[in-house]
């Protein structure tokens, strides 16, 4: 239905969910981390050989912490734009529909792209303009009568008398 023309539509809605992903992530790798320092203290405290296994295990998860950050925030980055764009995208839609809408009238209905989330909110948005051009329609019918009525009224009058 529509071509995308921007990654970020709504940047700050975009971004700040961007983040959220990232840090996330990012605590995850930490909690990985600390994890698996447990573990390690468990096995130093099974197996005393006088070796610092912590020491060495700090070292290799350090190095591997480090790796996946530079895997994951390029990659979390990528796939929040995508999924948050899918957000973002029908929100600046609606938005500038609602917009039209006050400023214009009831001029088009509400679209979004296909395979875009909020499709369910479009059609009840579609669904609530088309009840208002109908109420307003029968508004505007209901008017029109009354002032034909008045006039027909003293025409009546001429034609008894």
């Amino acid at each position: 239905m529509h071509k995308r023309r921007s990654s970020l539509p709504n940047p700050r809605l975009q971004l700040k969910m961007i983040l959220l992903f990232i840090c996330t992530g990012l605590v995850g790798l930490i909690a990985q981390y600390v994890f698996t320092l447990y573990a390690v203290f468990d096995l130093e405290a099974m197996y005393p050989d006088n070796r610092d296994y912590s020491v060495m295990v700090t070292d290799i998860m350090w190095h591997q912490m480090l790796v996946s950050a530079c895997f994951m925030v390029p990659l979390t980055l990528s796939a929040g734009i995508v999924v948050t764009h899918r957000v973002a995208g029908p929100t600046y839609r609606f938005t500038k529909y609602l917009r039209e809408l006050t400023s214009e009238g009831f001029s088009r209905p509400c679209s979004i792209r296909d395979g875009d989330e909020f499709g369910e909110l479009c059609e009840a948005i579609n669904t609530a303009v088309a009840s208002l051009r109908q109420d307003a329609t029968v508004e505007e019918n209901s008017t029109e009568p009354a002032d034909s009525v008045e006039s027909s009224t003293p025409a009546d009058e001429v034609v008894s008398a």
